[in-house]
């Protein structure tokens, strides 16, 4: 006679084949979600970049705000928040958007030159400008000379902000004059925010330079033309040299332009 069926230790047997095999498969089933986790944050903080670039070029001003209220509508169709539940925050001195991480923890505080700056290990970020860079120099003949002399004035921009401008000294940076390196004396004073300044040079070293020639750039040894980023670092358990990489980018030269 035909037997129908499973025998009670047949089941038993087939149940517990399946709780080892699914005990198993659940610490990688975990990671994946994880991995996904992190992929929407990344894809999230990417978008949320590409509109932080946005209103920078269409405004000309720098971003200082921590939330994403005002990018939403122009630059972002909705506010966005991690897959934790969390809203995603902006650090505008370290030039970096980011999110808390999983365990959602808040101590971060991103402030532009005020508070403490701290962050843990699982936090996610991503920075939204370009590398610190010297960006444009545009020389202004003041006294109307027609030449280059003392008293002229040069507005000098980088891509990021700096600790402060009015400490950029000569020594900082050469001047490519005609094939010859060169060096400025000047006096620095901020423009209007802390990714520009204006020079008043008096003295110009071997040779005059000639605008949209003879090119400028920042020399490795330079203290001062760095990234704010560098004494207000995303994590505070970073030295100095570990903040945002493109506090590097600095040896680009620039054409020096006439206004």
């Amino acid at each position: 006679m035909l037997r129908k069926g499973f025998t009670l230790i047949e089941l038993l047997i087939v149940i517990t084949i399946i709780a080892i095999l699914a005990g198993a498969a659940i610490p990688y089933v975990s990671d994946y979600v994880e991995d996904a986790r992190v992929s929407k944050v990344r894809a999230d903080l990417d978008e949320i970049k590409n509109a932080l670039l946005r209103y920078e070029l269409d405004t000309g001003k720098l971003w200082t705000e921590q939330d994403l209220t005002n990018l939403v509508g122009p630059y972002l169709s909705k506010t966005l928040a991690d897959p934790w539940g969390t809203p995603y925050k902006i650090c505008a001195s370290a030039s970096v958007v980011f999110s808390y991480g999983p365990d959602r923890a808040t101590d971060y505080t991103p402030q532009a030159n005020t508070g403490t700056i701290a962050g843990t290990a699982d936090d996610i970020a991503v920075d939204f400008r370009a590398p610190m860079a010297l960006s444009r120099v545009t020389y202004i003949d003041a006294n109307k000379d027609g030449s280059v002399s003392s008293g002229d004035l040069m507005k000098v921009r980088f891509t990021r902000e700096l600790t402060d401008p009015t400490t950029l000294t000569g020594a900082e940076f050469v001047v490519d004059t005609n094939g010859a390196p060169s060096t400025l004396t000047f006096t620095s004073v901020a423009g209007t925010d802390f990714r520009e300044c204006i020079w008043t040079v008096t003295d110009f070293g071997v040779a005059t330079f000639t605008p949209g020639r003879d090119t400028i750039r920042v020399l490795e040894t330079s203290t001062n033309a760095v990234d704010q980023a560098v004494s207000l670092p995303y994590n505070a358990v970073e030295a100095p040299t570990d903040a945002p990489l493109g506090n590097k980018s600095k040896l680009n030269p620039v054409v020096i332009k006439a206004l």
